[in-house]
């Protein structure tokens, strides 16, 4: 069973990554579309607003399936709902491994949030020096031990 600490970092990782990707939606430019470029309306081509991606988005991380990101229709938004449902699922299963799926940059920071996990797990701040970003091992023990 998890302590109380570690569902409050889990859960406020996640209220990051949600208002982060609603500031994302947010600042994404409005294309317009021209009535000559209007397609007919079917499901397909129903417009999703932010609030339903936003809903799809929570429903994965909280999930960690990544697979219902594959409903978002914008790929890059698309693609950032599938990394962080799969760092999500790492995270939660305290298993490097599933970081595997993801690109480099994106697997060592996912890889990072499992080794956080692990030493907050363990109470063992000596398990920070394993972080790949070594930037992080001195937040990643204060964690641990607080001043």
């Amino acid at each position: 069973m998890m302590s109380k600490k570690i569902s409050y970092i889990i859960l406020g990782i996640v209220i990051i990554l949600v208002i982060g990707f609603i500031f994302y939606l947010q600042t994404q430019p409005k294309k317009p579309v021209t009535p000559i470029e209007k397609p007919p309306v079917t499901e397909e081509f129903v417009p999703q607003t932010p609030e339903n991606i936003d809903q799809i988005v929570r429903e994965a991380i909280d999930t960690q399936n990544a697979s219902l990101c594959e409903k978002i229709k914008d790929e890059e938004t698309q693609k950032w709902c599938k990394k962080n449902a799969i760092i999500a699922e790492a995270s939660l299963k305290r298993d490097a491994e599933i970081c595997n799926q993801l690109a480099e940059a994106e697997k060592l920071e996912c890889q990072d949030n499992v080794i956080i996990t692990q030493a907050l797990d363990a109470k063992d701040p000596s398990l920070c020096q394993k972080l790949n970003d070594k930037t992080r091992i001195g937040q990643c023990q204060e964690y641990i031990i607080p001043k």
